[in-house]
């Protein structure tokens, strides 16, 4: 992203470690490959495959821990707020915003070489506290689309938003599938196309992502909501919304039934109406087949690469993004402490989830 030097050193100088790993030696503040593993970096092979990879990153880890700092460095291309963007933790008081998360996370990757990806913008569980008994007020449109200018155009540089995030839910029973939600209960149905449209406006060159969970395992819920948000993005483009891609959440969980054919055809229909795919917040939980280490990382292995062979082999996908990078601060954990989601372990070595990786995008060439 674009930062002009003034605000760049301002951002950096609000967070001594992360100015740190921005002053290491030219080009990037890239650590090398580990000569131990062998593994080359997940994002050089995502390169040569065509595509991109990244993670979703907690500014406090970047500042509190070097070898997480120097993996992230090393694996990703894209870096994806996973908490300081939304609208709960940039507004907790009305009209008193604060960045500085958000702001270091901005310079760590504007140094680097690496995009910010933001998300995300309108959610049912991303607002503050103040704001929910006072969207259905006159003016709470307004307050709405106060907080999405402000976060838009302070980070203009950004190239892929999550305007929506996760706003169907069969379960409740509507006929149009929406989630019953404060803003559908302030602003009705037409809210998810009016926030396309106030998006398109303040960054008309960035692709605009909806975003959401549930698409990908076979069970009849998951039918459910492929139904729902095919529907939802027809209804957003026929009221004039632009979309430009459908976000796959893809927090996958081993034991799930799983068709790749299945998948395969929900997502040429996704590509049938001109939206590109990608994947927003990948991980595998483990949960149900924890034991041996090894035998449940080779599964957890196999999930990926069949999940990631089926995407590319049935759309355009171009983007993947896991929901953090190392076990060690996987969000699965605070269920589970033994879980085993994601590509490196808690001690940052490759498992066979990174292999897997790896594989899946050079092979997507």
């Amino acid at each position: 992203m674009t930062l002009n030097r003034r605000r760049l050193i301002g951002y950096l100088g609000a967070h001594a470690g992360l100015a740190a790993a921005a002053a290491l030696p030219a080009p990037f503040a890239i650590p090398p490959a580990r000569a131990d593993d062998g593994l080359r970096p997940i994002r050089s092979a995502a390169l040569e495959g065509g595509r991109r990879f990244g993670a979703a990153v907690a500014t406090p880890r970047l500042a509190d821990d070097l070898s997480f700092r120097n993996l992230v460095l090393r694996e990703c291309d894209i870096i994806v707020p996973e908490w300081e963007m939304k609208w709960y933790s940039v507004e907790k008081q009305p009209g008193l915003y604060d960045y500085g998360a958000c702001d270091d996370l901005a310079a760590f990757a504007a140094v680097n070489g690496k995009d910010l990806r933001g998300t995300t913008l309108i959610w049912h569980l991303g607002l503050p506290d103040w704001v929910k008994s006072r969207l259905k007020e006159t003016g709470g449109w307004d307050l709405a689309l106060t907080y999405m200018t402000s976060v838009m155009n302070r980070f203009s540089g950004i190239k892929s938003w999550d305007v929506v995030n996760e706003a169907v839910e069969p379960f409740d029973g509507r006929e149009d599938g929406l989630r019953q939600s404060p803003w559908l209960d302030a602003f009705g149905p037409d809210y998810v196309a009016e926030g396309f449209k106030r998006a398109a406006e303040i960054a008309p060159r960035a692709q605009l992502v909806y975003n959401d969970y549930g698409m990908e395992h076979d069970a009849p819920w998951n039918h459910n909501r492929r139904k729902a948000i095919l529907q939802l993005i027809d209804r957003v483009r026929k009221a004039g919304g632009r979309i430009d891609a459908l976000g796959l959440q893809a927090h996958l969980r081993l034991g799930d039934p799983w068709d790749p054919n299945g998948f395969g055809s929900f997502l040429r229909q996704v590509e049938a109406v001109g939206i590109r795919p990608i994947v927003t917040e990948l991980d595998v939980r483990a949960d149900r087949m924890l034991g041996d280490d090894k035998a449940v990382d080779g599964k957890v292995a196999d999930m990926y690469t069949s999940f990631l062979e089926t995407v590319f082999g049935n759309s355009r996908c171009d983007t993947v993004i896991t929901w953090g990078l190392s076990d060690n601060y996987s969000f699965h954990r605070r269920r589970n402490r033994q879980d085993r989601p994601l590509p490196f372990d808690e001690n940052y070595q490759p498992k066979k989830a990174a292999e897997a990786l790896v594989r899946a995008l050079l092979g997507a060439k």
